[in-house]
């Protein structure tokens, strides 16, 4: 519901704006997959941490699934700001994009989107591992 309302609520020929704002989510969603899966067999212990290693046996079949891990981090961020940058470019007002595009390598610069690392993080309250 909430996808077929965002093509309903913007004008039709912002439709690749909604499209491109939709792939980091698509993304985020994919990289939780992934982890899951990772965890369900048996990384992401103590005994068998996630290392960065992983993404090379990843590489060996084609899967560059860092990729997915930088987009998942600060994905709301990524959505909102490649829809803005593709309405702006749809509506030919490159001064804006340019804007956006520099606000996004500053958010990018300081970490606050697509930057990960591998760590072991315990949740006290959770009690269980979780990884970033």
């Amino acid at each position: 519901m909430i996808v077929a309302q965002s093509f309903t609520a913007t004008p039709s020929h912002h439709a690749p704006a909604v499209v491109v704002g939709l792939l980091p989510g698509i993304a985020a969603w994919g990289a939780l997959i992934a982890k899951n899966a990772l965890r369900a067999a048996g990384l992401g212990t103590p005994e068998n941490p996630l290392t960065p290693t992983l993404i090379e046996q990843f590489k060996l079949s084609d899967t560059y699934i860092d990729g997915a891990f930088a987009l998942e981090q600060g994905f709301i961020f990524s959505a909102m700001i490649l829809a803005g940058i593709t309405v702006y470019i749809i509506e030919r007002k490159f001064r804006q994009t340019a804007y956006w595009s520099a606000i996004a390598a500053i958010i990018s610069w300081v970490g606050l989107m697509h930057s990960y690392r591998w760590t072991v993080f315990f949740g006290e309250q959770l009690g269980i591992l979780l990884f970033k």
